[in-house]
């Protein structure tokens, strides 16, 4: 709540006079809903995730949500609020973190099967933040910040799989209660930003060539 919430508010706060601002969220703030393949739109009901690790996160977003739009309206600061999709590339995220579990021979612990999430590049989000910047507005413009094509886990650790050479382990362990599902509706964001430059596989695929140059298949 501190950093999320509070946090925000005071950053905002100081950083009153900007031409606008972009507050990341998550998609992960939508209330669960029984399908898997749901595609949350922005308007969807919010609530509890029910995440196992971190287990509050979804709650302190909402509150980051719910501060960004105080101050977009109390200061006047044009204001997008992001929800961020499943976040990768070289840098890390967690197509990287199950990558890294099948090179070592571990396995992927999923909450659920199909669990879904909706991949977005490291390229595709720097290339979008201006657009999101310029879409900016008093209330604020909330959009779901997620990849074109909606994937999941079990289906991206088969082609990590194959990548590598190896056969991956996906281990079922459901959450009670939690979301089964990360998928965003991407309509809105497109009609912002254009669609996604990076498809998920060539993503995946550069990524896993980058830390396993030498083991991934020509």
């Amino acid at each position: 709540m501190r950093v999320n919430a509070e946090g925000t508010g005071l950053l905002l706060s100081h950083c009153r006079g900007v031409k606008a601002a972009l507050v990341m969220s998550t998609v992960t703030v939508y209330k669960p809903h029984p399908d898997p393949w749901h595609a949350f739109r922005e308007d969807d009901p919010i609530g509890d995730a029910g995440l196992p690790s971190p287990q509050p996160y979804s709650i302190v977003k909402i509150a980051e949500e719910a501060v960004a739009r105080y101050c977009a309206r109390e200061f006047g600061i044009p204001t997008t609020i992001a929800r961020m999709g499943s976040a990768y590339g070289e840098r890390g995220g967690l197509p990287l973190w199950h990558l890294q579990a099948i090179a070592d021979g571990r396995p992927v612990v999923a909450r659920w099967d199909p669990l879904p999430y909706s991949p977005i590049h490291d390229d595709d989000i720097n290339a979008q933040i201006p657009a999101l910047l310029d879409a900016a507005s008093v209330p604020a413009t909330i959009v779901n910040f997620a990849g074109d094509t909606p994937v999941s886990v079990q289906q991206w650790c088969a082609y990590f799989g194959e990548l590598l050479g190896v056969s991956p382990r996906v281990e079922v362990q459901p959450v009670p209660g939690a979301s089964v599902g990360s998928v965003g509706d991407h309509t809105k964001r497109t009609s912002i930003t254009g669609p996604c430059a990076v498809h998920w596989r060539d993503g995946f695929r550069a990524m896993a060539a980058h830390y396993y140059p030498d083991r991934v298949k020509a």
